[in-house]
């Protein structure tokens, strides 16, 4: 991956770390590699293990060459096979095919794992695969799961728009949205997800319209996990999935599930080449 949870806690290195400790957890032993790290000779030196390639904007182009013939499988975070990096863009997330990229790299990995239904028919939008895998969920610790469902719910405010400079987030938007129909709302901010949560479970609703086909949405998830209903677009991709209109113990419960299901798919696509 480009990065790790040591370095950067986005929602990418939040996965990542999650699947690393469920295989951990189940007995293999895992190296972490960062992209710009990855050599030729690191590869030939593994040529027989097994590789999850996640975020690689930053791999270098022969190792990147060199992958393709080993096995690997590819964890797809936010569409790197698309220059634009945004499916939304185009109608029916179908982007002009010069603007593809990385397309040998998602042909020849052993499964390509998608985190939700729309996700995986964006990517099969573009390209004509036949080893994408919907995994329908997102990684989150067993603590943060059994914590978040502890959260009292006490709906005293009306609508919580999530503080975010990320333009691709459009904050912009939200609050604009709230203004023009006389909605009462807060830009709310935690230094964690458990505490971002926290502060949500007083709220009816959140506000959010993300300019960018979310593979997935985890903090869509977790307003749901804390009983929030959304305003938001077509653009989540957890939306897509038939448990995100459940409650909130249901869909906790879901998540809980998660890590077993995504577990075996990886290994399902390990096997065929074991």
């Amino acid at each position: 991956a480009d990065y790790f949870v040591e370095d950067y806690n986005g929602g990418a290195e939040l996965v990542n770390e999650e699947l690393i400790k469920i295989l951990l957890n189940k007995g293999h032993h895992v190296d972490k590699i960062k992209s710009q790290d990855v050599t030729t000779q690191f590869l030939d030196d593994n040529c027989e293990k097994y590789f999850i390639l996640s975020n690689f904007m930053r791999l270098n182009k022969l190792p990147k060459e060199k992958l393709k013939s080993l096995n690997y499988v590819l964890y797809e975070h936010d569409h790197k096979y698309l220059v634009t990096r945004n499916p939304a863009e185009f109608k029916g997330f179908k982007a002009p095919k010069d603007l593809l990229v990385n397309e040998d790299l998602y042909h020849n990995a052993l499964g390509v794992f998608c985190q939700s239904k729309i996700h995986r028919q964006a990517v099969l939008a573009n390209l004509e695969l036949d080893n994408v895998i919907n995994l329908g969920s997102s990684l989150w610790s067993e603590e943060f799961l059994d914590n978040i469902s502890d959260i009292p719910i006490s709906k005293t405010k009306t609508a919580a728009v999530i503080s975010d400079p990320n333009p691709i987030k459009q904050q912009d938007l939200a609050e604009q949205f709230c203004k023009d129909r006389g909605i009462d709302y807060d830009v709310v901010e935690a230094p964690s997800p458990l505490e971002l949560a926290k502060i949500l479970s007083e709220y009816e609703f959140l506000v959010f319209f993300p300019a960018l086909l979310e593979t997935f949405s985890r903090i869509s998830v977790e307003a749901k996990m804390v009983g929030c209903k959304l305003y938001t677009n077509r653009l989540l991709g957890a939306a897509s999935e038939n448990w995100f209109t459940e409650d909130r113990q249901q869909i906790i419960s879901e998540m809980k599930s998660a890590g077993d299901k995504t577990y075996n798919l990886f290994m399902e696509c390990f096997q065929k080449k074991a």
